[in-house]
């Protein structure tokens, strides 16, 4: 039976391993119903990704789909609240701007360095209460 759902915040270098983590999640966790991938550009994230995903289930025999994969754009103010600007413009607001920039700097991986972690983390503690994402069966 499918008792949830999963929300999995990725970026551009995480396109080249995630059709590992979604075939995975597929093959491993028949509980989950639907799998939503937040990424900045949805469209482009597909056409990377799920080609790997239905080759590698192709390959391995299983059914595909198992479950539903829908992509989601980190940036839809009809979803979320909050974009990375908003992070960057809430710690600058209470940060030296200083502090901001050396913050920022610190492990940056083109990804937006601490603010990208920051937007996964808000991304993942959020989507419980985005109706389109909840099961039908979640209580809000």
């Amino acid at each position: 039976e499918h008792l949830m759902d999963c929300v999995i915040p990725a970026h551009d270098k995480d396109f080249q391993t995630l059709h590992l983590t979604l075939t995975s999640i597929r093959r491993c966790c028949p509980e989950v119903r639907r799998i939503f991938v937040v990424v900045a550009d949805p469209t482009s994230a597909e056409e990377q990704v799920m080609p790997h995903v239905v080759q590698q289930c192709e390959g391995s025999g299983e059914p595909s789909p198992l479950c539903e994969i829908t992509f989601l754009a980190e940036g839809d103010r009809s979803i979320w609240p909050f974009d990375i600007c908003d992070i960057k413009q809430t710690y600058s607001n209470n940060r030296s701007q200083a502090d901001v920039v050396g913050h920022a700097a610190e492990g940056s991986d083109g990804a937006g360095g601490s603010f990208g972690w920051i937007l996964q983390q808000l991304l993942k503690l959020y989507s419980p209460l985005v109706r389109s994402i909840c099961s039908p069966f979640d209580k809000i």
